[in-house]
Order: structure tokens, then C-alpha cells, then sequence
């Protein structure tokens, strides 16, 4: 399909791997791709083919209203509005997830043959839960909220949107069976995995945390949000043998909370946090780990259903995995033979499924992401949607 088509993303490219992917395979489609996205960085160090055009959105600086910012978060980003409504004339749209979608609806009712293309990572409204306070009067006042108004009426314009929608594309099949049953659409189901890649020795994590050799690392890497784990991994600690060290990449709300929580422990020499590293950087620290963990808790039906990304990029680096029996985890880990799974994410049981990991684990992992998971497969899917 030959044209030019616009990618919305409501974020920072540098950091979103699959958008970066997603990006490339549609420059090996159309003539010109145009990524629209919010980064504090003027320039996010990304090698793209010489027909993407990046447009860093960040410094347009509209005002936004709190009602806006609380309750209308389809109309949040009006600067994807004022750059499509530009003489560009658009073949295809892309939207990332549900904040983006409303733009993309809007040039489609104005160019009824614009493809219209909607990429939903996750659940976006039942995350809603994790944007709000949770204690005393005003996590009650924010519950009642989200039951009264948020959930019910963005489900409505997502339920509303999807109609108009070309094709819509989720991250897992539980996603995609969720979608069907409470939307009425099944989803084409396009896996947030790693292009292939080879195994090599790398070190750059016992170097930066001046680490021995004989030491083992278990890694965290991504976000440092509720809903993790994190504290109980930290916690995880005093259980293990004390050549055992937890490394944590990556940023987000909780980072400081959790450097000063670790600063308390007995054991806090052995608790390292690097700060988020780019994506195509990312490989040569998870390769240099003995296992790592996705510790994820089901606080809503979107993170209970969430995909298992971190466990690909695991698998792609040959290192163990431990994380939460929820339903994308179990599908991967215990088909591939690649780790552990832990009934409840408390310290002693996280340390357990540490421990219980084998060297095998790794490159059953590894063998299983060249076979199956990796994005040479996936890119397929998106060529025969938009051939």
C-alpha cells in the first residue's frame, strides 16, 4: 500500500518499542510515515528509514483544563488535532491506544477513505484506577468518580469509535477474547515482541553496580508504578543468598519512594537502580542478568489481562524468568519452558521462584523467542492487514 499514513502516540517514541517497531514496518509500506509524539527530548536518537518524519509535539504548550485533563482524556491531546487538520492529505492513520483515537475518528468522518487503524496496548479505560488516589476520602470520591462518569461514558465513545474503526489490532488474545465478549469486536492480535536477535557475554551490569563475578543479578526492568510488585521485590532480598543482587532499570513514580525504602534495609548494598536506558541499548543490560522477574499484580481486568512483554525481552536475552501466574504469563512461560511462576508476589515466595529457576530456562526462552515470539513473525500480520 503506497501513500502516507500518520502515527499517533500520546508519549515518548524513545522509549516505546513496540511504536518504534510498528513505525519501521510501515516505512517498508508506504511511501512516507509521519510519527506524531510528546517527548521533553528535542531529539530521541533513533535511526529511522529516510521516509519517517518525526513530529515532536511537546513544545506547543496548549493550556488544558483540570475538568479536561480528568474527564475528558479522549480530547486531551489537541495538538494532533491542529497538525492533521495541516494540507497533508493522510492515505492511513494509526492510533496508539484510546487517547489518540478520537483524532483518528475525526479525519476519517472528514476523509471517509482515510484507513483508519486502532492499536490498543492494553484496556486504557480500566487503568483509569491507577491515575487516582486509592486511600481515604478522596480514593472514595475518585472511586465513585470512575464508576459513575469515567468508565461508562469513554466505553461508550470506545465502543462508538470501534464502528468506524478499519482495523482494530490488540497485543494478546486475552485482549483480543475481552474485546469480543464486552465490545462486540474480536481484535487481529499483533504480539509487542522483540525482533530477532543473537546471544552474546555482556557484563555492563556488574560493571555499573561494580559488582564480582560471582555475583548473581536479578533484573527488573520498565516501569516503577503500582501494580508491580516492586516493594515485595525489594523485600525479596533477605531471603536470598547474599551474593544475590537486585538490579531495577527504568523510571516512574514510585523510583524515589522505592530508593529511600531500600536505603533502610539491612541488605541495601545490594539493591542497584539505573536510570531508564533507550530501547535499542536495552539488550545489553537484560543479556547481562541471571533472571528476571515481571512481577505484575491484577489491580484491574487491563494489568490482569496485560501482555507479557517483559518476559519476551527476557526470552530474547536466553535469562530465566519469574513472574505472576496471571493468563499471558502462564500461556508463555509454561509453553516455552522458560521459568517459573508464583502463585502470590509476597518476598519469601518471589525469593523461592528465584531460586528455583534453572540455566535451562534461559535457552528454552531464547529457543522459543527465534521459533515463535519475535517480531519478524508479527510484522507479517500488519503487511497482510494493509496490503
Amino acid at each position: 500500500m503506497k501513500g502516507r499514513i500518520a502515527v499517533l502516540l500520546d508519549g515518548s517514541i524513545g522509549t516505546d518499542a513496540r511504536v518504534q517497531r510498528t513505525t519501521d514496518t510501515l516505512s517498508s509500506i508506504f511511501d512516507h510515515v509521519d510519527l506524531f509524539y510528546f517527548s521533553k527530548l528535542e531529539q530521541e536518537g533513533l535511526n529511522f528509514s529516510d521516509n519517517v518524519t518525526l513530529k515532536n509535539l511537546y513544545g506547543l504548550n496548549y493550556k488544558k483544563s483540570w475538568f479536561t485533563v480528568n474527564f475528558r482524556i479522549n480530547k486531551l491531546y489537541p495538538e494532533f488535532e491542529e497538525e492533521l487538520s495541516s494540507d497533508l492529505k493522510y492515505d492511513a492513520i494509526w492510533c496508539n491506544d484510546y487517547v489518540t483515537l478520537s483524532y483518528g475518528i475525526a479525519l476519517k468522518k472528514r476523509n471517509p477513505n482515510i484507513k483508519l487503524i486502532y492499536d490498543s496496548h492494553e484496556i486504557y479505560i480500566e487503568t483509569f484506577n491507577q491515575f487516582f488516589p486509592s486511600k481515604g476520602w478522596t480514593g472514595l470520591f475518585w472511586k465513585l468518580i470512575l464508576i459513575l462518569y469515567l468508565k461508562p461514558v469513554h466505553t461508550f465513545n470506545e465502543k462508538k469509535y470501534l464502528k468506524i474503526v478499519d482495523f482494530f489490532i490488540t497485543v494478546n488474545n486475552s485482549l483480543s477474547d475481552y474485546f469480543d465478549t464486552n465490545y462486540g469486536r474480536k481484535a487481529i492480535v499483533v504480539r509487542n515482541v522483540p525482533t530477532k536477535r543473537k546471544l552474546y557475554t555482556s557484563n555492563i551490569l556488574k560493571v555499573s553496580c561494580n559488582l564480582n563475578l560471582e555475583d548473581k543479578i536479578v533484573l527488573y526492568q520498565g516501569n516503577m508504578n503500582d501494580g508491580r510488585g516492586l516493594e515485595e521485590l525489594l523485600q525479596s532480598l533477605k531471603y536470598l543468598p547474599k551474593n544475590y543482587h537486585l538490579v531495577l532499570i527504568g523510571d516512574g513514580p514510585l523510583k524515589m519512594e522505592l530508593i529511600s525504602c531500600s536505603k533502610k534495609k539491612d541488605y541495601k548494598e545490594r539493591i542497584h537502580f539505573l536510570n531508564e536506558v533507550a530501547y535499542e541499548e536495552l539488550h545489553n543490560y537484560t543479556l547481562s542478568a541471571d533472571v528476571g522477574v515481571l512481577i505484575l499484580k491484577p489491580v484491574n481486568v487491563s494489568k490482569r489481562l496485560a501482555s507479557a512483554n517483559k518476559i519476551f525481552e527476557y526470552m530474547a536475552a536466553g535469562i530465566p524468568v519469574v513472574a505472576t501466574d496471571l493468563p499471558e504469563n502462564r500461556r508463555v512461560i509454561v509453553e516455552s519452558q522458560c521459568g517459573v511462576l508464583i502463585d502470590d508476589p509476597k518476598p519469601k515466595t518471589i525469593a523461592d521462584g528465584i531460586l528455583s529457576v534453572e540455566e535451562k530456562h534461559g535457552l528454552n526462552g531464547f529457543n522459543r523467542f527465534l521459533d515463535t515470539y519475535n517480531w519478524e513473525k508479527e510484522l507479517v500480520i500488519i503487511k497482510e492487514i494493509l496490503k
